[in-house]
């Protein structure tokens, strides 16, 4: 149990970490608010179907 609670607390430090740096803000904007660079474009993919 000791262990696994060990390295829970180190993914979530490595996380944090990784989400201190500009590449992590950019994948949290990316993943979680659907943002864009200005520089890039956004392709939207629809199915036939809908």
């Amino acid at each position: 149990m000791r262990d696994e609670k060990r390295e829970l607390v180190k993914s979530y430090q490595e996380k944090v970490e990784f989400y201190k740096t500009q590449e992590g803000i950019e994948h949290l904007a990316r993943e979680q608010y659907n943002l864009v660079a200005p520089c890039e474009r956004v392709i939207l993919l629809v199915s036939p179907d809908e």
